[in-house]
């Protein structure tokens, strides 16, 4: 009603206890496509918290409304970016989702601000791909780091963006081939492979971007899962 009105709904809940209203996210706001921010703390796995606190369904449920956007800052400085973006946005709901816990912070010569569906490419490598979700992004510096003391260069990407995700907005340099790293803090919400188009098409040897084979693949963004 308040969002019908003109006004803008902050609901502040634990991941794990969003999932019981999924019926009255998708019926009430998502079909309307009315301007609530949801914003949900305890999002992945949260350890001692108990099994009924683990949020580690909230990026395959959320994924699956229709006109949801759904964003998962990197690190306590992007968290305030992300509200403040939750809070302009109009076009619909949107979900910002955040981990239990005290937040890194990630150093940054650069930083850019929100774009709708557009990652931010933290490291440049030319082997191994690592597709970062969330605070999982920290553990993906940290394995390139390893990597490239063994001489194998990564890419990192901060995803931002779980929804809407767009391959082709991803800018790596080059024409590369990469062993593909997804990483998502739950067992049940990888967001790339778990897509039924980019899924079948990395079983088939296909380019996940545009289904081409790669003889014929023109993207940036190929990649090569293992």
């Amino acid at each position: 009603g308040m969002a019908a009105g003109g006004l803008k709904p902050v609901v502040s809940l634990y991941s794990t206890f969003m999932q019981r209203a999924y019926d009255q996210i998708l019926h009430d706001v998502c079909i309307s496509k009315l301007p609530v921010l949801f914003t949900l703390d305890r999002s992945g796995i949260v350890g001692k918290d108990g099994e009924t606190h683990q949020g580690i369904f909230d990026i395959a449920y959320l994924s699956s409304m229709p006109n949801m956007t759904v964003l998962s800052p990197m690190d306590g400085e992007e968290l305030v970016e992300a509200l403040n973006y939750g809070i302009a946005y109009q076009d619909g709901p949107i979900a910002v989702r955040y981990p239990r816990g005290r937040a890194f912070l990630q150093e940054r010569k650069e930083k850019k601000p929100f774009e709708r569906g557009r990652a931010e490419v933290l490291a440049q490598g030319d082997q191994v791909l690592f597709l970062a979700v969330g605070n999982m992004v920290e553990t993906a510096l940290q394995a390139a780091k390893m990597l490239d003391r063994q001489q194998i260069h990564a890419t990192v990407v901060n995803m931002r963006f779980v929804k809407p995700r767009k391959p082709r907005r991803i800018k790596l340099s080059g024409e590369k081939s990469y062993n593909l790293c997804p990483c998502c803090y739950s067992p049940y919400c990888d967001p790339f492979l778990r897509h039924p188009n980019v899924e079948r098409r990395l079983r088939a040897g296909l380019c996940p971007a545009c289904g081409k084979p790669k003889s014929r693949c023109s993207c940036r963004s190929s990649l090569k899962a293992k």
